[in-house]
């Protein structure tokens, strides 16, 4: 399952954008090529977020951010690459 490719973000205004669930469920997944760019988040939880599932396979690679911009962002960057969750 390929979950993003070859994305591209530019000059957005977010409150959240997120780069997950990947692997939930076991599931293998491959994303890759996704560029944040020029992007500003405002009044947030989080800002930009990789989030990988426990039991996940494949990959997640070639992700850049640039030139972001956090105002009351209570969690700008979050990289979790063993997330589970509580709630089923």
């Amino acid at each position: 399952m390929i979950w993003k490719q070859h994305e591209f973000f530019h000059k957005a205004i977010c409150k959240v954008d997120s780069i997950g669930s990947l692997g939930k469920g076991g599931l293998t997944v491959q994303a890759e090529d996704i560029h944040v760019y020029n992007v500003s988040f405002y009044k947030s939880t989080n800002g930009v977020r990789i989030k990988i599932w426990q039991g996940a396979t494949g990959y997640a690679r070639g992700i850049t951010f640039e030139k972001l911009t956090f105002n009351w962002v209570q969690n700008p960057i979050i990289i979790d690459q063993n997330y589970f969750s509580k709630v089923v």
